[in-house]
């Protein structure tokens, strides 16, 4: 019998959309020189962020965790723009059961 049953699994799913409706957003992502549609996510900081130095210049970046449904359709190096802000994806959860999470930070 496995760890995680498949009515866990389910019940996982429904809090995961509970959690992305309560603060939804859409987002429009752009890959390789082309435009998917909107997909609806949650996106929240992760607390976490870092400077870059490079030739004596200082940059933050900061990151986000995005929280779409087990249909979002979304990549490594991705990209899109919310709240002004150009993000790219980093990595995206391997496990798709409940839902997706992917990683992001700022690139401008």
């Amino acid at each position: 019998m496995p760890l995680v049953s498949s009515a866990d699994w389910a019940a996982m799913a429904v809090d995961a959309t509970d959690i992305r409706d309560d603060n939804a957003i859409n987002i429009v992502i752009r890959r390789a020189g082309s435009t998917l549609a909107s997909q609806q996510v949650r996106i929240a900081g992760n607390g976490s962020g870092r400077v870059n130095d490079s030739d004596g210049a200082s940059q933050a970046v900061g990151t986000v965790v995005i929280l779409g449904s087990a249909t979002l359709n979304i990549q490594t190096g991705d990209r899109f723009t919310t709240g002004g802000q150009l993000y790219e994806v980093e990595f995206v959860r391997t496990n798709r059961r409940a839902g997706i999470q992917a990683q992001a930070r700022m690139v401008q």
